[in-house]
């Protein structure tokens, strides 16, 4: 059996997520200790759903197709997946999390509820994307996984695409990052410090 790789953090990441929670009016004015911690979560959090998405999404495909018995019991449990990512669309969420973060995760999501709601029959998980604008985002980000095989060997690859989606200007994403902060998500995904 192939394994999966386990990638790592860098420094640039970790700052520049603590800029976020510096500059974020619903954060500013915390005392540095609770800004550090909501840094932290706002960057774990994105890089846990940067590195088990794009790779989460090929597993249970695959398992989808290798055990049709267990469908219904999956499709449950994506559901609930869904019905937890809508919770970030709520105003009083959404105000709380700065910008970039909560675009990067609406994008993320996005991309969840349209791979699932194709494969489910259930498109209209994508609707509340497409009405906060990160539906494009989400589409851009499942067009980086087409032209890879579903298999261990790529998750790094499909991983490292969703970051470059995610971390380059002008994309369909669109949240741009601080050069600096581009290149930490490269260097998580290569290994490289």
């Amino acid at each position: 059996m192939e394994e999966r790789d386990d990638l790592t953090d860098t420094p640039v990441a970790r700052s520049e997520s603590m800029a976020w929670a510096q500059t974020h009016p619903a954060s500013a004015s915390l005392p540095h200790d609770r800004q550090l911690a909501f840094a932290e979560c706002l960057r774990t959090s994105l890089m846990s759903m940067l590195r088990s998405i794009p790779v989460g999404l090929w597993i249970d495909r695959d398992l989808c197709e290798r055990f049709p018995a267990l469908r219904y019991f999956q499709e449950q449990a994506i559901r609930r997946q869904i019905d937890t990512h809508a919770a970030l669309l709520r105003p009083e969420i959404q105000r709380n999390i700065p910008k970039v973060p909560l675009g990067l995760n609406l994008a993320i999501n996005a991309a969840f509820a349209k791979a699932w709601g194709n494969a489910l029959g259930a498109t209209g998980w994508t609707l509340p994307y497409l009405a906060v604008g990160a539906l494009p985002g989400g589409e851009s980000l499942l067009r980086r996984s087409e032209p890879l095989a579903r298999s261990p060997a790529n998750d790094r690859q499909v991983i490292q695409a969703w970051a470059d989606e995610l971390a380059s200007p002008g994309t369909e994403t669109g949240f741009p990052f601080r050069a600096e902060f581009a290149e930490a998500l490269r260097r998580t995904i290569s290994g490289a410090e």
